[in-house]
């Protein structure tokens, strides 16, 4: 097995993290760093990271291997995902924060509050499916 396989998609969503935390416009404090591990933001590493497992695997094997059909149903689920369910993840952590806020003082600080940011924007998405390719691009003429 060649090593790029698995190595070239780890380093494409390691990179967009870190871009995450990069180009995040706010003060540089632990909320900043914390978004190394946030879902969400711009661009999407999930959407990077398999994009660029199907870049890789079709550079190797080519688009007639079994395991580039695999890679790219993978690809499609993870990216509608990241776009459409967690969004709705997100939609409904900010109806019951709301409806918790509604609940008598006694009561509304029984419940945690819940995220409200989970799933990515379209262009988000985007976004990360060309900086995957790119990034695997580079990496192939790195390595």
């Amino acid at each position: 097995m060649n090593w790029q396989l698995f190595l070239i998609p780890l380093i494409v969503m390691f990179l967009i993290q870190v871009s995450k935390v990069l180009f995040y416009k706010g003060a540089w404090d632990w909320y900043r760093l914390k978004r190394i591990n946030n879902y969400g933001g711009m661009p999407s590493s999930h959407s990077a990271m398999v994009t660029s497992l199907v870049y890789t695997l079709g550079h190797y094997y080519g688009t007639q291997a079994p395991s580039f059909a695999v890679a790219v149903i993978l690809a499609i689920m993870t990216i509608r995902d990241a776009y459409g369910f967690r969004q709705a993840i997100g939609k409904q952590g900010a109806v019951i924060n709301q409806l918790v806020k509604e609940l008598p003082d006694d009561r509304e600080y029984q419940f945690p509050i819940l995220g409200e940011k989970f799933g990515h924007k379209t262009i988000e998405v985007i976004i990360g499916v060309i900086i995957g390719i790119i990034l695997s691009y580079l990496l192939f003429r790195l390595f």
